[in-house]
């Protein structure tokens, strides 16, 4: 129960107004404050720290690695580069001695069917050694070997004339001998051996070697009766006694050639360069000399008597003497006969010095 001192005391408790009451906030404690230990300086130890040169060891062994795997990697390529070089040579050496295999085969055929009595069969040899010429430059002296000893043993014989073809009146070299001899001086001679042509005494009356190189050719008493030579490279070759009859050498090159006794009759020598060459006793009756060089050719002995297309002029450096038979009409120019005692006197003096020496 509760007196009248109680419920005045309420009373007055309700009347006056409520107030919050504030719980002042503590701080918040940090989890490591809590844990943190003070510990005497004199306890405390010194965590090593890395030095300076410890990370230049590091960096230059690893530059050293680097160079070294570099090092590495290029000894291995140049390794495998050298290798394949190595593989490559063997293998070039491989296809060598087998080309060589073959070439050498393709000869030995080649040469077999030279003999065949089939005229088919021969130009077949004699085409096939052209292809080895061609592809091989190494082959090239040992076919030009072979051709012209199959020219000269096949064009000597009744075998080298043919039964149908003629040219005045006379029969043609063969087929096969014409063939030959044409691949022959068609020929590239940039890198040809020390054996050249050798067809000396072969019948080749009227084949066709227009434009062939003969430089240095042995042609010794060869029959080439009208024969095809216009623009025949012929420098330096032996062509004494040779049957040149009719020929048609109109701008050959005769530069130093020998033509000894060679019979040049009603041959046609237009513009053909015979500087240097030797003529003496050649028969040169009726061949047309018109606009031929002939300074210091040798016409000593040699028979120009119904030459055609020869002037005075083309004369004054040549080798003329008493013994030249010159047309009428050159050997009374005063020029001329001045140059036949100048060639005269020369030709003394040498042998005077050949006498005293």
């Amino acid at each position: 129960m509760t007196g009248p001192g109680d419920r005045a005391r309420v009373a007055r408790q309700r009347q006056l107004p409520r107030q919050r009451i504030r719980i002042p906030a503590q701080r918040a404690t940090p989890p490591s404050a809590s844990r943190l230990v003070v510990v005497p300086r004199r306890h405390q130890q010194t965590v090593p720290q890395p030095s300076r040169d410890w990370h230049q060891r590091v960096n230059s062994a690893a530059t050293a690695l680097t160079a070294l795997a570099a090092t590495a990697a290029l000894l291995f390529t140049g390794l495998s580069a050298q290798q394949a070089q190595e593989e490559l040579r063997n293998r070039g050496e491989e296809l060598k001695i087998s080309r060589e295999g073959m070439v050498t085969q393709r000869f030995t055929v080649a040469v077999a069917q030279l003999g065949d009595n089939s005229l088919d069969v021969r130009l077949g040899g004699i085409y096939g050694l052209q292809r080895i010429m061609n592809d091989s430059r190494t082959d090239q002296p040992a076919v030009v070997s072979v051709l012209s000893a199959y020219v000269r043993t096949r064009a000597n014989s009744s075998k080298g004339k043919s039964k149908s073809a003629q040219i005045a009146g006379l029969p043609k070299a063969s087929e096969d001998v014409a063939a030959a001899v044409e691949i022959l001086g068609a020929r590239n001679t940039e890198k040809e051996g020390p054996n050249g042509i050798d067809w000396s005494g072969a019948y080749l009356v009227g084949v066709d070697l227009h434009g062939a190189k003969l430089d240095s050719a042995f042609l010794t008493k060869t029959d080439l009766r009208g024969a095809m030579l216009e623009g025949v490279y012929i420098r330096g070759a032996f062509l004494t006694g040779a049957d040149l009859k009719s020929a048609i050498m109109n701008f050959a090159e005769f530069h130093s050639t020998q033509l000894n006794d060679a019979d040049l009759r009603r041959a046609y020598l237009k513009s053909a360069d015979f500087e240097g060459a030797k003529l003496i006793g050649a028969d040169l009756r009726g061949a047309d000399l018109s606009g031929a060089y002939l300074r210091d050719a040798n016409f000593q002995g040699a028979n120009l008597s119904t030459a055609t297309g020869l002037t005075p002029d083309q004369l004054k450096e040549a080798g003329i003497f008493n013994d030249t038979q010159l047309p009428s009409n050159i050997a009374d120019d005063r020029r001329v006969q001045a140059r036949i005692k100048a060639c005269e006197a020369e030709a003394e003096e040498c042998l005077m010095a050949i006498a005293e020496g």
